[in-house]
């Protein structure tokens, strides 16, 4: 009875929550960072969120120190992800509603020596369409 009881209670929260993001039915891409040569703030892509969720980018590990991920959106509020070199690949997502924009940016304090892959997913919440 109270495992039954307790079942019922967790199905109903996470019903609940439509906001959060579900795992499955993710889109993804990957870009292409040519070898650059400066600190200057690079745009590496920019999409269009399908419907509600979470855009998430990742940027393979290239022997860079210093990384700067940025995802931004359309109103022009970033999410900021600082990178050192030995703490693993920089990751970050950022919350986006269907039709805004998103634009991904990078800036090395020390340019790669070769190029990098950044790895764009989207998350879409539950029930969004």
């Amino acid at each position: 009875m109270l495992k039954s009881l307790l079942q019922l209670l967790l199905e109903t929260f996470h019903k609940s929550h439509r906001s959060m993001p579900r795992l499955t039915g993710l889109q993804s891409s990957t870009a292409t960072i040519p070898t650059v040569s400066s600190t200057d703030l690079i745009t590496i892509t920019t999409g269009v969120a399908p419907c509600d969720g979470w855009v998430r980018a990742q940027l393979e590990d290239n022997q860079a120190k210093d990384i700067t991920l940025f995802i931004q959106n359309n109103m022009g509020a970033d999410s900021v992800f600082c990178y050192s070199k030995d703490w693993g690949w920089p990751s970050g997502s950022m919350p986006i509603a269907k039709g805004d924009s998103y634009t991904v940016k990078v800036r090395y304090g020390t340019p790669p020596i070769v190029a990098s892959i950044l790895h764009i997913d989207f998350y879409p919440n539950f029930g969004a369409s």
